[in-house]
């Protein structure tokens, strides 16, 4: 599994699950090594991460829309959902609100990259004309999950700071 620094796993639920959960499978991250997480390496690390979930989602869909013979050019964008934890906050060595505000910046450089995708081409070798799928995805929900009430109503509050920060006014 991943552990240095700007690695991931992700692993997308089968066929036979998809459809029967809103999330479409689940992203690993590696940290580096305890107690030297910066908030800048975290935000590096949550963009390739979800940079990489996201496509996975895309490709997953892509092949879903052709083996059920859909018109891929129908619903060109996905919304992709994601859930994370507050992550580097226990030992990690970064405060709470860093932790958010480098995972929300993680999904903006993620949202970045996703937007520069060029449309890509997908044809059966068995077909002479390539469809052009065009078909873009974007992380368009964020929840955040912590166990803990007192650190869950802490990072409610640093949050409803963070939505007046300029980063992440309109977004």
């Amino acid at each position: 599994y991943p552990d240095k620094l700007n690695t991931s796993a992700v692993v997308l639920n089968d066929g036979e699950t998809q459809g029967t959960t809103s999330r479409q499978g689940a992203i690993v991250v590696g940290l580096g090594m305890v107690g030297e997480l910066t908030p800048g390496g975290l935000t590096s690390t949550m963009a390739d991460a979800l940079t990489n979930y996201a496509l996975a989602c895309l490709e997953a869909e892509r092949k879903r829309r052709l083996a059920f013979s859909e018109d891929l050019a129908v619903a060109q964008t996905l919304a992709i959902p994601v859930t994370t934890l507050l992550i580097g906050t226990s030992g990690g060595g970064l405060t709470l609100p860093d932790s958010l505000k480098s995972i929300l910046h993680g999904v903006l450089q993620a949202n970045r990259r996703l937007s520069l995708l060029e449309p890509s081409k997908t044809g059966d070798s068995d077909r002479e004309e390539s469809s052009d799928t065009s078909l873009k995805g974007f992380i368009d929900t964020v929840e955040i999950v912590e166990l803990y009430r007192d650190r869950a109503i802490l990072a409610a509050k640093a949050l409803l700071g963070l939505a007046k920060a300029q980063d992440f006014r309109e977004r």
